[in-house]
């Protein structure tokens, strides 16, 4: 079971800004925010 990340569903301009996150690493550029890193 994943933890929630502190970093996920925070707003974001670019990949970096999510980059100290575990589980929500990737920007979604449509939505801004942070969300799960896809590979």
């Amino acid at each position: 079971q994943q933890h929630a990340d502190p970093i996920c569903n925070k707003p974001c301009k670019t990949h970096d800004d999510c980059s100290g996150a575990w589980f929500c690493q990737a920007c979604w550029n449509s939505a801004r925010t942070c969300g799960p890193y896809v590979g």
